[in-house]
């Protein structure tokens, strides 16, 4: 993917922007309504950086698809975690993503692709509600 548009360009700076996390591509259009960047653009434009790779794709509890710019900085490497109930992000410690990968590898010879990797479940700030 090498040509590069304005409309792409925004799209990115947004999502670059918000690197962790999800959004459908209504709620991106309409964050970008002042950019006038269309939906049907919105939705085209995800199509490609999702097949190049740059965004992980993902569908809610509410079966929407939903998009997050993987190639985030601070992000290499990392397994992510994302609330079932919020939708909040965050990052597994480098510490315990790596022994959860030597663990799987040793035990069951399953290497992990951290780029792709989310587990989900419910964070400490909904676990208190």
């Amino acid at each position: 993917m090498t040509f590069r548009t304005k409309q792409r360009e925004t799209l990115l700076q947004f999502l670059t922007e918000h690197p962790d996390e999800f959004y459908t591509a209504r709620q991106i259009a309409d964050a970008l309504i002042d950019q006038t960047i269309s939906l049907s653009s919105v939705y085209r434009n995800l199509a490609l950086l999702e097949k190049a790779g740059v965004l992980q794709k993902r569908v809610n509890d509410a079966k929407e698809v939903t998009y997050r710019y993987a190639h985030a900085h601070g992000c290499e490497g990392l397994i992510h975690l994302t609330c079932i109930h919020c939708g909040k992000t965050y990052h597994m410690s480098s510490a315990l993503s790596d022994a959860l990968e030597r663990e799987l590898m040793n035990k069951d010879s399953f290497a992990v692709d951290k780029t792709h990797t989310t587990l989900y479940g419910i964070c400490k700030d909904c676990n208190k509600s």
